[in-house]
C-alpha cells in the first residue's frame, strides 16, 4: 500500500516579516505623547483593545482615529460597528475641524453599522471578509464595544461558557480578516470589579483570557486628577509597557 504523500510545509520568511513590521502604517492618535506611548501611533494590521470605565476616552480615541485616518490616506475608510448607540456625527464634525480635516469627507468615509444584539454582531463579523473584499479602501474597523451585548444577554455563570465560546469565534474571525486584509482593528471593552482585590485598582477587563490572547496591544484608560485622562499599555507583543497623560478636547484626543 502506497504511503500518503507528505504535504510540503511552507515557511514564513522572517526577513520579509521584519520588513512588513518596519513598514506598518500608523494613524496619528492626535496626541504626541500618546503616539510615543504606542511607538509611533495606532498600528494597522493588528488588534488594539482599550478598556476602562465610562467616560475615560475609549470612544473618543475611536472618533479621532476616524478623522486622522484620512490624514494618512484620503482614500481610506472606516467600518464602525456601534453596539451602544454612542456614535455621534456631530462629534465627528467637531473632531475633524479640530484636526484640520474636511468634515464632510470624514463623514463620507465612515461606514456605520448599528448593532442591536449579539446575533446581529455575530452576523456582521461573519460577513467581515466579504465586506472588506467589496470595500478594499476600508483600512480601519472599530467595534464600540465588543462585549456590551454579550454581557447583557448572557448573564451569570451558567451562561459563561457559551458567552466565551461566541466571543472566541468572533475574535478568531477578526484575526483571520486582519491577516488577509491588513486592516487595523480597534476594540473598546468594558471593565468589571475584582471583589478579591483589597488594595490597588480593582478594575479588570471583561472577556477573560480569550480577549487577552487575541489583542496585540491592550490599553487601560482611566481618569486622573483635574479630569486628565491616563492611558497605560498593560500588554503588547510589539511595544513596551508604559503610560501617558492626555486630554480630550473639542478637537478630540490631544496633549
Amino acid at each position: 500500500m502506497a504511503k500518503p504523500k507528505k504535504e510540503k510545509i511552507e515557511f514564513v520568511s522572517t526577513t520579509d516579516l521584519l520588513e512588513q513590521e518596519n513598514n506598518v502604517e500608523m494613524i496619528d492618535t492626535g496626541s504626541k505623547v500618546f503616539n510615543d506611548l504606542l511607538s509611533g501611533g495606532f498600528r494597522l494590521g493588528e488588534i488594539t483593545e482599550a478598556y476602562g470605565t465610562f467616560n475615560t476616552g475609549k470612544s473618543q480615541l475611536g472618533f479621532t482615529l476616524c478623522a486622522n485616518l484620512l490624514k494618512l490616506n484620503k482614500e481610506y475608510c472606516t467600518l464602525f460597528l456601534d453596539t451602544e448607540a454612542s456614535f455621534r456625527s456631530s462629534r465627528i464634525v467637531e473632531i475633524a475641524k479640530g484636526k484640520g480635516v474636511d468634515e464632510k469627507k470624514v463623514l463620507e468615509s465612515i461606514k456605520l453599522v448599528r448593532i442591536k444584539s449579539t446575533q446581529e454582531q455575530v452576523d456582521i463579523i461573519e460577513k467581515l471578509d466579504a465586506i472588506l473584499e467589496s470595500e478594499p479602501n476600508i483600512k480601519l474597523v472599530i467595534i464600540d464595544s465588543l462585549i456590551a451585548h454579550l454581557r447583557a444577554e448572557y448573564l451569570g455563570r451558567k451562561d459563561l461558557v457559551e458567552r466565551q465560546k461566541i466571543l472566541a469565534n468572533m475574535l478568531h474571525q477578526i484575526g483571520s480578516v486582519i491577516e488577509k486584509h491588513k486592516v487595523g482593528v480597534y476594540i473598546t471593552n468594558q471593565v468589571a470589579t475584582d471583589p478579591n482585590k483589597l488594595f490597588g485598582d480593582p478594575d479588570i477587563p471583561t472577556g477573560g483570557n480569550i480577549l487577552a490572547h487575541f489583542s496585540q496591544t491592550r490599553l487601560y484608560f482611566r481618569t486622573g486628577k483635574g479630569g486628565r485622562k491616563i492611558a497605560r499599555v498593560t500588554d503588547s507583543s510589539c511595544i513596551p509597557e508604559g503610560e501617558t497623560v492626555f486630554a480630550i478636547t473639542q478637537g478630540g484626543i490631544s496633549d
